[in-house]
């Protein structure tokens, strides 16, 4: 409340009363049996889980998905009711323990998707879509008897269902999901006794050594990092802690130009997902070039103010999302870019298989197809025969992002637009 007053601007902080009992069961019920009524027989057990709830929300919608998720059968429903009853003291439920409840019961594949969500700040709306790209990235979702996209939209579901995540502009066209702040201190705290997740946010050398998790997130600060204690200097103990880095995130203060230049990437070779942040580095060639021995990578997130990726990039076979941030220049796609078959996604600022300053094409061999991708942006596509069949080139292609651009010396006497019609 004091925090809501400090904050205050024209309106008082709104006071969120408890369920009533009677509401805590309707939410009980319609997650476990629909439209339908509960059987007789579970009436009273269900009645009781309702009332210890203690009309929390958030305690009422966890309990309601374990319920839903499980058999409705009386032993089940009394098994939930005693494990509620035992987080009561004092007549208040220990939420923490609700929320372990809803963790312990999800299935197991689900688990590790779940406690990726520890990597975002709390209260923040996750888009769902790259949720999903990064999720597959970190090896978290591979293909069985369905297809990726098919699982990833079950396990959502299912999560959704469980009340751990919620759901926004589930019909927009940018779906989001969020976590409520108790279940993201949970899922931090998790994560990191898993070893799934740790986030290194000073230049204490204990904090990043002691324990080697999956996935790291560093908020660099160049008071605290120098040459002895950051993942990317090189040095005898962090080509050891790092090497089993499998996710990478950098943000945080801009690196100096100086020790930019010391930067490496070239020991932590199990990297599938890099994320280096425009507001913490704008990559080289140096670096771009150890970037494309990294060839276990899936997901490469940077800024650079290249031409052009160097011809090396096409040594990165297994890469499905590569984003660029060039704002202020055209990156100009080389024929490395087709050797990436497994590419889904590639976002970049402004780029174009033609040469911006002398308006020269680049050779396209004629069999030269992504068929995987599903997302591309931004592609200034120039007045010219030469690129009048482009999109062709693409012909899974989903969402597309791109400008046409007159070339010069090129006749407009007619209407000219590339072919879409693959």
């Amino acid at each position: 409340m004091e925090v809501g007053l400090y904050g205050k601007r024209s309106t008082d902080p709104l006071n969120l009363r408890l369920l009533r009992l009677e509401e805590s069961w309707e939410l009980l019920e319609k997650r476990a049996f629909g439209n339908k009524s509960c059987p007789d027989e579970l009436l009273d057990v269900g009645k009781e889980i309702a009332e210890n709830c203690k009309g929390l929300p958030l305690v009422a919608d966890l309990i309601a998905g374990v319920i839903a998720g499980r058999e409705k059968t009386m032993s089940v429903w009394l098994e939930v009711r005693n494990n509620l009853n035992s987080y009561i003291l004092n007549s208040e439920v220990d939420v923490m323990k609700v929320i372990e409840l809803s963790y312990d019961h999800l299935p197991l594949q689900l688990k590790p998707c779940f406690l990726y969500l520890a990597r975002y700040p709390k209260d923040e709306e996750i888009n769902r879509d790259w949720l999903k790209i990064i999720w597959h990235a970190e090896g978290l979702v591979e293909q069985r008897e369905k297809s990726v996209d098919e699982l990833m939209e079950i396990y959502f579901d299912n999560l959704i269902s469980s009340g751990l995540i919620i759901s926004f502009n589930e019909i927009g066209d940018e779906p989001t999901c969020q976590i409520h702040d108790l279940v993201h201190d949970f899922c931090l705290i998790k994560a990191r006794e898993e070893n799934v997740f740790g986030q290194i946010s000073s230049g204490d050398p204990s904090s990043s050594s002691v324990f080697m998790p999956h996935t790291v997130r560093i908020d660099y600060n160049q008071e605290h990092f120098g040459p002895n204690n950051f993942i990317l200097f090189s040095s005898k103990m962090k080509r050891h802690s790092g090497k089993h880095h499998v996710s990478l995130e950098i943000n945080g203060d801009k690196m100096e130009d100086r020790l930019r230049d010391a930067c490496h990437l070239r020991d932590l070779r199990l990297l599938r997902v890099l994320l280096l942040q425009p507001s913490f580095m704008t990559v080289k060639d140096s670096l771009l070039n150890e970037i494309c021995i990294l060839n276990h990578l899936r997901f490469l997130d940077i800024r650079t103010e290249v031409k052009s990726l160097p011809s090396s990039f096409s040594n990165l076979w297994n890469l499905e999302s590569l984003l660029v941030d060039n704002e202020g220049s055209t990156l100009v796609l080389l024929p490395s870019i087709w050797d990436l078959v497994k590419l889904r996604v590639l976002s970049i600022d402004v780029c174009s298989f033609f040469d911006m300053d002398t308006d020269e094409p680049i050779l396209i061999a004629e069999d030269s197809k992504l068929d995987n991708m599903r997302k591309l942006g931004k592609l200034v596509v120039s007045y010219s025969k030469e690129t009048d069949d482009i999109f062709e080139r693409f012909p899974n292609v989903q969402e597309l992002k791109f400008v046409l651009k007159e070339s010069r010396g090129y006749s407009t006497e007619r209407y000219w637009f590339p072919k879409v019609d693959f």
